[in-house]
């Protein structure tokens, strides 16, 4: 079973934290991360798929470095889409076998980097010029990223398996594809990932079956073996009520149309939402309740917006997360709902989180709950009006550790970060 947090238990570790005095009057937003959630999909990950799978989890999901710390302690590993990641990664303890480098902007020296000290880490290019600033004595496995062409069932800005993607080389250019592994003999994989928060699965599916049909023929012209396919991530996060849906039928589906797949190729996942979403959720304190006239919707103005939010709250069709709303003690609320507009604190007139709520009655001093915020959210922090990351707190009611993660950011650090 893939376990959610309910309201009730929302307001029990918030009390918690306020009776083990890890909450201060400066913290007008906290983070609260659940390590039974995260517990919970990593072991789904290592019960669904057959045990010799390698999951790399990525790191732009969520880049806590005592998070990290913790998957890889697990046994899992690490994807990274930046060579910061790939050094954020060592720094949480992660060796050379346990990195997948994923970056569509690798450098020369990055590339380089990698081949000298961080030998054991995978390395999946994404263009074939990028083939030329390889050492030919590189020890990296190295794979091609593959654009398969499929139509990914997700909103646009989450799909790259079109002809307009930055990502992959096109699987239409297929005899390029097959002469670059002639020429470089250090290739000895493949990689896809189509798009993210997918509706359905299909097309994973059928991108899978062009990448063995291709891997047959790279193997038939070079007379070397693919080695491993990386099938990258995607499935989709419930951010509305109700259950999280497994990846069973995922699985099954790929044994079904595809029964030597995991036996045939070594196969690593690159999971970010599916393992994160849920983990976190924020408390975010109401500053002030705007109301200009007599039948307006009440504004409840918080602590975050477009500087933790900027997906949701800059672009199109975003997600609409679960709010709760607490009582200044932690409590929860139980009045008569009515509609809200959440506002955040950016000097920005479209700082909205949502609007039209329908939310027991919000007065000031009270706490909103987001929830759902643990995967590309905070780590899509904004620099925008210079605001303070917050303290994250970190939790397990299994084990009954409540503790700070990370620390508030002070206002040193921004002026640092402004190069004062």
């Amino acid at each position: 079973m893939l376990n959610r947090l309910t309201d009730e238990q929302y307001s029990q570790v918030y009390q918690w934290a306020i009776r083990e005095k890890l909450i201060d009057q400066q913290d007008n937003s906290v983070i609260f991360f659940d390590f039974d959630i995260l517990n919970n999909r990593l072991e789904h990950l290592r019960d669904t798929f057959p045990e010799h799978v390698q999951h790399a989890i990525a790191i732009k999901t969520c880049p806590l470095i005592q998070v990290l710390k913790h998957v890889l302690d697990h046994g899992y590993s690490l994807e990274a889409a930046s060579f910061e990641e790939l050094q954020i990664a060592q720094v949480a303890g992660a060796g050379s076998n346990h990195l997948v480098f994923d970056s569509p902007a690798k450098t020369r020296s990055e590339i380089s980097q990698c081949s000298q000290q961080i030998s054991g880490a995978i390395i999946n290019i994404n263009t074939l010029d990028e083939l030329e600033r390889f050492p030919t004595d590189i020890k990296n496995p190295v794979g091609i990223r593959i654009n398969p062409l499929v139509k990914a069932d997700t909103v646009s800005l989450y799909n790259v398996s079109g002809m307009e993607s930055k990502f992959g080389v096109p699987i239409s250019r297929k005899e390029d594809i097959i002469q670059a592994c002639l020429q470089y003999p250090f290739i000895n994989g493949l990689h896809i990932h189509i798009g993210s928060q997918l509706k359905t699965l299909d097309a994973n599916i059928k991108a899978i079956g062009s990448i063995i049909a291709l891997a047959d023929e790279i193997e038939q012209q070079t007379l070397r073996k693919v080695e491993f396919v990386d099938i990258g991530g995607g499935f989709p996060a419930n951010y509305g009520k109700g259950k999280q849906e497994s990846l069973d039928w995922y699985v099954n589906e790929i044994q079904s149309h595809y029964p030597d797949f995991f036996q045939r190729f070594k196969v690593i996942t690159e999971y970010g939402r599916f393992v994160y979403a849920h983990t976190a959720w924020l408390v975010s304190h109401v500053e002030y309740l705007l109301k200009h006239e007599a039948d307006a919707t009440p504004i409840a103005i918080i602590h975050n917006g477009g500087d933790m939010f900027p997906r949701e709250i800059y672009q199109p069709n975003p997600i609409r997360h679960q709010i709760t709303v607490l009582e200044p003690d932690g409590n929860l609320k139980t009045a008569p709902s009515q509609p809200h507009h959440i506002g955040g604190p950016l000097c920005y007139g479209g700082d909205f989180l949502g609007k039209n709520y329908e939310l027991p009655k919000i007065e000031m001093d009270d706490k909103l709950v987001v929830a759902d915020i643990g995967a590309n959210t905070f780590s899509l922090w904004s620099r925008h009006c210079s605001r303070s990351f917050p303290k994250v707190i970190g939790y397990s009611l299994q084990h009954q550790k409540i503790y700070c993660l990370k620390k508030r950011e002070d206002i040193q650090d921004i002026i640092r970060f402004w190069g004062g």
